[in-house]
């Protein structure tokens, strides 16, 4: 990554943490403050190569941000939060499937929250 992407980055990740209020975005509640840049959709996952911009990129918490990338599994009360949120039984809301369904509630929670932002194009696609 050049000189250039890097000071891109940390004005991303300054004005992130600034939309944020310092608190992890997670769409269910969290009391944890965020400390992390986390993309939505990756590169490395799919996402279109200008995955630096604000409309896919929120401000997490480490274990929340661990969550969205699979680095680790739901719990079963993540499991059960998460089938109750989107109105579906416990069974619905696997490990697997669970990734998918996290990263289109992040994105949809973002947008409504205060994504929308002019020049950001790409917010809700």
């Amino acid at each position: 990554m050049g000189k250039g992407s890097s000071s891109a980055r940390a004005q991303l990740r300054a004005a992130v943490r600034e939309l944020s209020g310092g608190r992890c975005e997670w769409f269910l509640p969290c009391s944890t403050a965020g400390k992390e840049l986390a993309h939505i959709e990756p590169r490395g996952m799919g996402g279109r190569a200008s995955v630096d911009r604000i409309g896919n990129v929120a401000w997490l918490c480490r274990s929340h941000h661990d969550l969205l990338d699979l680095r680790r599994w739901p719990d079963s009360e993540e499991q059960r939060q998460l089938a109750e949120y989107l109105g579906k039984e416990r069974s619905e809301v696997d490990a697997i499937k669970a990734s998918r369904l996290l990263r289109d509630e992040m994105r949809k929670h973002l947008f409504s929250e205060r994504r929308f932002l002019a020049g950001d194009e790409e917010a809700n696609g």
